[in-house]
């Protein structure tokens, strides 16, 4: 898949699925030439890696793609999608458990 069938530019504003890929590279001069893989968020020259926000139905062809790359290290996937965003049953866990602790009548 050529770098150029991956980017869309329509004008069409829908919200796509997207993931972020973290790049780690050898050198931080080597983070501009991310740009054409997705979208750059961040870049930290101490650490020489990069956040890469790509589309999730693109994801394996750019990570192919990055890893053929000279300067790339290692390319590792963002967990955030994997994680359990109900903190709702968390709270009630916690408050029953501190409740327990302090011996009052769990409501």
């Amino acid at each position: 898949m050529a770098i150029d069938e991956m980017r869309d530019d329509s004008d069409s504003f829908e919200i796509k699925d997207r993931r972020a890929l973290y790049v780690f590279y050898k050198s931080a001069r080597n983070a501009r030439f991310l740009s054409k893989y997705g979208e750059v968020i961040f870049n930290s020259k101490k650490h020489n890696y990069s956040c890469l926000y790509v589309d999730a139905d693109k994801l394996e062809a750019v990570r192919e793609m990055l890893q053929k790359e000279k300067f790339v290290l290692d390319i590792q996937e963002s967990v955030l999608d994997t994680l359990s965003t109900d903190f709702g049953s968390a709270f009630v866990e916690t408050n029953a458990a501190l409740k327990d602790e302090l011996g009052e009548p769990v409501v």
